[in-house]
């Protein structure tokens, strides 16, 4: 047999960190890392796997939000990532009444809460 080797050693960072759920971070302000963008075995659409810190602290989340997946991948195509992106996770109404997660810049953010 070989050298036992760590999954970690496959996915670098994405794994380092505590593992938080993507709505857990609505309304925080976190510093994204990376992604890898990967088909889903549960929906008919690709998921992200997101490394990122939050409060300093590495961590790994994952979504299939398709305004998340979309700014992830604009980001990667212009040099953003891999790097340091600071930003804000927001869940709000989109232009046609639905209500999605989002990325937005993290500099005085006005947040929208549910309801009001």
């Amino acid at each position: 047999m070989g050298e036992e080797k760590d999954i970690s050693e496959f996915w670098g960072s994405r794994l380092e960190g505590d593992r938080v759920p993507f709505k857990e971070l609505v309304d925080r302000e976190i510093v994204v890392l990376d992604f890898e963008e990967r088909p889903s075995d549960y929906y008919d659409r690709n998921y992200a796997i997101i490394a990122a810190e939050l409060e300093g602290k590495p961590i790994t989340t994952t979504t299939t939000g398709g305004a998340v997946l979309g700014s992830l991948r604009y980001l990667k195509e212009h040099g953003g990532l891999p790097g340091r992106i600071k930003c804000k996770v927001v869940y709000k109404k989109s232009n046609t009444g639905r209500m999605m997660y989002s990325l937005v810049s993290a500099k005085d953010v006005k947040i929208e809460k549910l309801g009001e």
